[in-house]
This record gives structure tokens, C-alpha cells and sequence, in this order.
């Protein structure tokens, strides 16, 4: 997950996080799954190391501010998951 330490002071704390830790979980295995069915070899963790640095700019139009390579595997990342592009930001 990515999480070096995190302090949990009460048991309700404990909860919510156990409880996000198993939903993001989840939906990385179903990505995963997705994209294996789709020919992309990548798991989310790989994913996420690759595009830290792309960034979705909202200036006048919205773009994409990364390598190019980063840009077209993000793409196709949209395009296996059934994602329109247009609906990431309002």
C-alpha cells in the first residue's frame, strides 16, 4: 500500500483504516485482473510507480503533463478500464 507508519489512537480508527486498506485492496486486484484480460502486463503497484509524475493540468483546457510515454500508456490504461477521458474532470 505504500504506507511507511501510521498511529491509530482508537479501535474506531482501526476500523476505517482496515477497512480502507481492504477496499483499495480489492479494487487493485480487479484492476489488475482487467488489465491482464486486456493484455497489459501491469499490476497497480507498477502502475502507480510508473505515473507518479504525469499530471492532469486544468488551466484554460485540460492536458496531460508528463513523458509521452507515460501519456500513451495512460491512455491505454483508460481505454482497457472502459474510462472516457472527457469524465475525469468537470
Amino acid at each position: 500500500m505504500g504506507i511507511d507508519r501510521v498511529y491509530l489512537h482508537r479501535p474506531s480508527r482501526e476500523n476505517a483504516m482496515m477497512f480502507v486498506i481492504s477496499l483499495a485492496t480489492m479494487i487493485s486486484d480487479v484492476v489488475t485482473h482487467v488489465l491482464k484480460e486486456n493484455g497489459i502486463g501491469l499490476t497497480m503497484q507498477n502502475i502507480s510507480g510508473r505515473l507518479y509524475t504525469l499530471n492532469i493540468v486544468c488551466e484554460d483546457e485540460e492536458y496531460l503533463d508528463g513523458s509521452e510515454e507515460h501519456q500513451e500508456l495512460f491512455m491505454e490504461l483508460l481505454e482497457s478500464l472502459k474510462i472516457d477521458p472527457d469524465h475525469l474532470i468537470d
